[in-house]
């Protein structure tokens, strides 16, 4: 195909036509191939996203939306910044969009670092879905 620039131009007008198809496949092999191509693994990250975000199928859309989050066991010699949420709701509620300043103050968040560098982190992650995109709810017995 060209080498590993070649295949990212490649899937980079896939994905400029829509195709995000594509550009999953032919990306697949060259991250799986160069692990380290950092924008091969980006752009293969942001194709994933597209493709999840068209699909109204809850397991099609969490499937292409995995693992773009990767969660560790313990944190990094070399964070800048620790974040710890008190419990799982803290977490969820920061995830739907409750402002982290406001888990921070009523003592459900605590940061340890730098917070520039937590901001920087919160503008990687997708707003919360508009709430009149959810197709399903769910009820209670009545």
């Amino acid at each position: 195909m060209g080498g590993a620039g070649r295949v990212a131009e490649l899937a980079q007008q896939a994905m400029d036509r829509g195709d995000n198809r594509w550009a999953i496949e032919i990306l697949g092999y060259l991250v799986r191939s160069q692990p380290g191509h950092d924008a091969a693994r980006k752009l293969d990250a942001e194709a994933h996203r597209r493709k999840g975000l068209a699909k109204h199928n809850a397991t099609w859309r969490n499937w292409y939306l995995t693992g773009v989050l990767e969660v560790l066991d313990g944190a990094a010699d070399d964070a800048d910044a620790t974040v710890r949420f008190t419990d799982k709701a803290a977490l969820v509620a920061y995830l739907t969009g409750t402002a982290l300043d406001e888990l921070v103050a009523s003592s459900r968040v605590k940061i340890d670092g730098d917070r520039e560098a937590v901001a920087r982190f919160s503008t990687y992650l997708d707003p919360p879905p508009d709430p009149s995109r959810i197709l399903v709810t769910l009820h209670g017995p009545a």
